[in-house]
Order: C-alpha cells, then sequence, then structure tokens
C-alpha cells in the first residue's frame, strides 16, 4: 500500500498478488497472475 496508484491490498507481502489493481491515465487497469 506504499505505492501511489497501486493497490496490493497486503496481498503482495503475504504471498503474492493474484490481482493488481493499477490506475493509470486512461482508468484501472486489472492484472490477474
Amino acid at each position: 500500500n506504499a505505492i501511489p496508484g497501486v493497490v496490493t491490498v497486503g496481498l503482495f507481502a503475504n504471498r503474492g498478488a493474484d490481482v493488481a489493481l493499477i490506475g493509470t491515465p486512461d482508468g484501472v487497469k486489472t492484472i490477474v497472475k
């Protein structure tokens, strides 16, 4: 949760995120592992 524009919700710290939400000028991109 320390990176602006990126929602990690603690998933990265625990086991790696299955879903990452990244804010871009075009909107929010969802990246699924």
